[in-house]
């Protein structure tokens, strides 16, 4: 599919139109440049200068806000730049998908490689679904006061979406959800259909390792030192901002090209989206998709005044002076397994991430 080449603000409707029906990532990539040189200052437009300039108008916060009781922002003041009143917190379901043979055999997955679940995978899948459809129970019982009620005599209010990567894997992981889903009284109502619809996007794909994909350790570390010294730190939020704009080799992505892409598309579910803040909202996606999110979320909460990032460390330690609190903080959010649940919170018009659950797998045991 072509994408437009312009540079003209006024063709910024037909970039977004042309990024929703991207056949590869590869053009959801160009998309998004061409979008972020023709509207920087869109709030659905992630750059790198965007990402600065709005760091300097974060408040200072702690490093995360943990509540497992309420997962809602209560910023109840006004936006700094519209002055408009803060919007509630919306929150995302994050999911890995389930386990393939290729993670089973330590082999290097990406963005153009597309397996399938295996049947360990299926399970995994199954399971995270009965996890997420007993927390959306929980927290509408929380919600409507009604523990006293049946779940299935209670309406339920959530209208769910479920937003999934184009690839085998994540798109399996995500209809064996939504059929888990498909239970809920209100869901039953809504729709003849056995599960609800999949919303797929390349902006939620794996990141794309190019030559490094089908590889094991031995053979990247061997054949492709310097990018797999890039991939190695895949779920490390410290990354070296040497390494963050690296593409892997041949013609493969950056982090900050995964980290960008994924910030913007969840941040345009966010903003423009005409769904209540009731809305259960689900994305599938991948382990690197979930590292580059970690990492967008801790330097966006962990800035200078100047809008620089303080914490610039190896996965395993550096030299900064905070180096004791930052492996502290590191090692709370650990690797990403197959088929976890993280659950965070976007709050519009005040830029703040915030981390309630991060790569959850007690479904598991």
């Amino acid at each position: 599919m072509p994408v437009p080449a312009t540079s003209s603000s006024s063709s910024s409707a037909l970039l977004l139109a042309a990024l929703t029906r991207s056949e590869s990532i590869k053009e959801t990539r160009r998309c998004y440049s061409l979008l972020s040189s023709t509207s920087k200052n869109s709030t659905i437009i992630s750059s790198s200068s965007h990402y600065e300039t709005s760091a300097k108008q974060r408040h200072a916060r702690s490093f995360f806000s943990f509540s497992f009781s309420n997962s809602s922002d209560n910023d109840d003041g006004d936006d700094e730049k519209s002055g408009e009143p803060s919007k509630a917190a919306k929150e995302l379901i994050i999911v890995r998908h389930g386990e393939t043979d290729w993670n089973k055999e330590k082999l290097i997955q990406g963005g153009q490689t597309d397996v399938e679940l295996n049947s360990v995978g299926k399970d995994q899948a199954e399971k995270t679904g009965k996890a997420i459809l007993e927390y959306l129970l929980l927290k509408g019982e929380k919600e409507e006061g009604g523990e006293e009620q049946k779940n299935q005599e209670r309406e339920m209010r959530y209208n769910i979406k479920i937003y999934s990567s184009p690839l085998l894997r994540t798109v399996e992981t995500a209809h064996i959800i939504s059929e888990k889903l498909s239970s809920l009284p209100q869901q039953q109502q809504k729709s003849k259909s056995s599960s609800i619809p999949i919303i797929k996007s390349n902006a939620i794909q794996e990141w794309d390792l190019d030559s490094l994909e089908g590889l094991n350790v031995e053979q990247a570390t061997a054949q492709y030192p310097n990018s797999w010294n890039i991939l190695k730190e895949w779920y490390n939020p410290y990354v070296s901002e040497e390494l963050i704009s690296v593409p892997i080799e041949d013609n493969g992505e950056s982090m900050e090209d995964v980290r960008m892409r994924i910030e913007s598309y969840l941040e345009n579910i966010v903003y423009g989206g005409k769904d209540t803040t009731d809305d259960a909202i689900i994305i599938v996606t991948h382990g690197a998709v979930l590292g580059q999110l970690l990492r967008h979320i801790v330097i966006s909460q962990h800035d200078d005044d100047d809008g620089s990032a303080t914490a610039d460390i190896s996965i395993d330690g550096g030299t900064s002076e905070n180096n004791d609190e930052q492996q502290q903080q590191q090692n709370q959010y650990h690797r990403p397994q197959n088929a976890c649940i993280t659950r965070i919170t976007i709050c519009p018009n005040t830029w703040k991430w915030t981390i309630i659950d991060w790569a959850n797998a007690d479904h598991f045991i």
